[in-house]
């Protein structure tokens, strides 16, 4: 969410100070750090060996010891290969020691890989699976990152297609370019060659085989001048007017059927993956799309490595930041969850590498490696060891305190959203997502949207969809005793609450079921008030910094109230309304600026100047997507860019201001 990317923002800062702080002190000490692998599983039975790294910092002067276990993530070990063991865990390689001599920076750690012909991998799901392995405490050195992520591909489905294929497109204003990109698939018998076959043209659709057929308007090309690659490998392929001798014209869609072809036989198979895209002249506004090929996504997060977003299909995808941005950072390999997560996520840079925190539909909980993709922890039933059980009803995003950003202790803390009276409040350990304290309640509803942290009063504010109780605040622990206790007031009813409440000063701004805008005043609970008069807040309220502004949306409409609350005047001041923007979506204000942007339901992307005395008659927009709903837009400040979704998968990268 907004609120997020700016909590992001000023911890970054902070995290600056603290690092450099200490970075004299640390020199002494060499850090530990282990790599994350990907490797190919294997068939035919037996086991394959594999080697992850642990590396020192720096040199040290005397010996370092670390222990090491392996822990069981979607992949499951065992002590010998059999029917559902995809690693081993008997000595040598479920743990040990790891022991480096002085002056030795770097040691490998061997596992086990079962070699299986089990076809976990499927076209819908696309999950990989995974294992982790986890460093104990060491001696004479400190833990930096430790836990790597194997990740296991499988190589047993016989025949698959391209994997986790998406689309990038830009252009000029005579000649465009898609870029397609995928995953090159593992497979008992290596892909032969690539087939990419396509139409064009309004309400296009992708060819069924990859045979020429000119008079469809469809074209044919094998990619013998770009030869498969190995599996798990990602490749890009442009289509622009190099390609086939005539320029693509911006604006006009292309529907794509990619197919993987096997041929051990006299006629080849394949499998057919489909993509459209729509190149776009990017000496406008819009500086490049990304199609998902799934129906919707959540609105994007803006971190440091990288643009992210989530599927419909549950796909976590990654972009490379920037006007020239949109493929695939380079270290990014796809990862898919499962299900789908329904609110934008945090991306936190912590010390051990930026993560990307998402909660999905199913009751799962990830932690997500911003730069590789990579999954780090995963709460969830196929992770079933005893320290994660199933949370249950998860959609909330997670929201997070952190030691280094001068909080009491780490922690990530998300509400389950399950049936009435079986609700809980978690805090996960951030490093591998094991519980911390939890918090239930018989009379807790379903926590849906994303908790506040108020780092200075060590304490979580968030809203249930019941109307008996729907706000809670929990006190957070002391230094090195995390835990979930009731604090304050709370809880209290509000007239039941589904969105996320927002922290400004002593403040707390959140939108209720029954369509009224409260402000809290947070040393007595004293409440402020305001009904909408058009449904409840679209998610949460964007506080301005600068003032005592609040900007939201509801049904339809874009409002601004101003937070001037006195004991003789408990209600909240309408400054103005804008009327004539379809179902807006969640708003974003740029923080130090009058300009505010709003997606619509006729597929463009709103300004607004807050200042204006008429700010519907002055606002500003760019058409994005015809027909399509344009959802909650994010900032990416220094190259002064906004990315929004839509309600067909794509995602825009565009120049503010207009």
């Amino acid at each position: 969410m907004g609120r997020a990317w700016a909590w992001v923002r000023r911890a970054t800062a902070v995290l600056a100070v603290v690092l450099a702080g200490t970075a004299t002190a640390r020199a002494q000490t060499p850090a530990i750090d282990i790599s994350d692998i990907r490797v190919v599983e294997g068939s035919g039975g037996g086991v394959a060996d594999y080697q992850t790294t642990v590396t020192l910092s720096a040199a040290s002067t005397l010996p370092v010891d670390v222990s090491w276990s392996t822990v069981n993530g979607s992949a499951t070990g065992g002590a010998t290969p059999a029917l559902g063991v995809d690693f081993i865990t008997a000595a040598p390689y479920g743990g040990g020691a790891v022991h480096f001599d002085p002056g030795v920076t770097s040691q490998p750690i061997t596992i086990q890989v079962v070699k299986d012909d089990a076809i976990e991998w499927s076209p819908t799901l696309q999950l990989d699976e995974a294992l982790f392995v986890d460093l104990g405490p060491p001696v004479n050195a400190t833990i930096r990152k430790g836990r790597a992520t194997v990740t296991l591909l499988d190589d047993d489905r016989s025949e698959p297609g391209l994997q986790f294929v998406s689309a990038v497109s830009d252009g000029t204003a005579t000649a465009g370019r898609n870029r397609l990109q995928w995953r090159v698939p593992p497979a008992p018998v290596p892909p032969a060659d690539i087939l990419i076959a396509w139409t064009s043209g309004p309400g296009c659709v992708p060819p069924a085989d990859a045979q020429p057929a000119s008079a469809q308007g469809q074209r044919y090309i094998s990619q013998d001048s770009l030869p498969v690659g190995a599996p798990g490998q990602t490749q890009i392929w442009a289509h622009l007017e190099e390609t086939v001798g005539v320029p693509l014209v911006p604006y006009k869609r292309y529907c794509y059927a990619l197919f993987t072809v096997y041929s051990p036989g006299p006629t080849p198979t394949t499998e057919r993956v489909t993509i459209q895209a729509t190149p776009l002249d990017a000496s406008g506004f819009v500086q490049w799309s990304y199609a998902t090929g799934s129906p919707d996504v959540v609105p994007p997060t803006v971190g440091t490595d990288a643009v992210y977003t989530v599927s419909t299909d549950g796909v976590v995808h990654s972009m490379r930041r920037g006007d020239l941005g949109g493929p695939w950072p380079t270290a990014w390999n796809p990862v898919a969850l499962g299900k789908p997560a329904h609110n934008r996520s945090p991306v936190v840079p912590l010390p051990a590498g930026s993560r990307f925190f998402v909660g999905t539909e199913s009751g799962e909980v990830h932690a997500v490696d911003g730069k590789s993709g990579a999954i780090v922890w995963s709460r969830s039933l196929p992770f079933g060891a005893s320290q994660l059980p199933h949370l249950g009803g998860i959609q909330a995003t997670p929201a997070g305190l952190f030691k280094v950003w001068g909080g009491q202790n780490d922690m990530m803390l998300v509400g389950t959203n399950a049936t009435a009276g079986a609700n809980a409040f978690v805090a996960l350990d951030p490093a591998n997502g094991f519980t911390l304290p939890s918090y239930t309640s018989a009379a807790m509803g379903g926590v849906r949207g994303m908790a506040v942290v108020d780092y200075g009063g060590n304490r979580t504010f968030f809203l249930t969809s019941d109307t008996s109780a729907t706000l809670y605040s929990l006190g957070l622990g002391a230094p090195g005793a995390p835990s979930l206790t009731l604090s304050g007031l709370y809880p209290k009813a509000y007239g039941g609450a589904s969105g996320s409440a927002v922290l400004r000063g002593d403040r707390l701004y959140f939108g209720t079921d029954n369509a009224n805008l409260r402000a809290l005043r947070l040393s007595d609970g004293a409440p402020g008030t305001r009904g909408t008069g058009d449904g409840p807040v679209k998610g949460f309220v964007f506080p301005d910094r600068r003032n005592g502004n609040l900007y939201f949306s509801t049904n339809g409409k874009v409002q601004a109230f101003q937070d001037d609350l006195s004991p003789s005047d408990p209600t909240l001041t309408s400054l103005w309304s804008v009327n004539d923007i379809s179902n807006p979506s969640i708003v974003l204000h740029r923080p130090g600026t009058d300009l505010l942007y709003v997606g619509g339901g006729d597929g463009r992307l709103y300004e607004i100047n807050v200042a204006d005395a008429d700010p519907q008659g002055t606002k500003k927009s760019v058409l994005l997507e015809p027909g399509a709903q344009i959802g909650a837009p994010s900032l990416d400040g220094p190259n002064n860019l906004v990315h929004v979704g839509s309600s067909t998968g794509v995602l825009y990268a565009v120049r503010v201001p207009f």
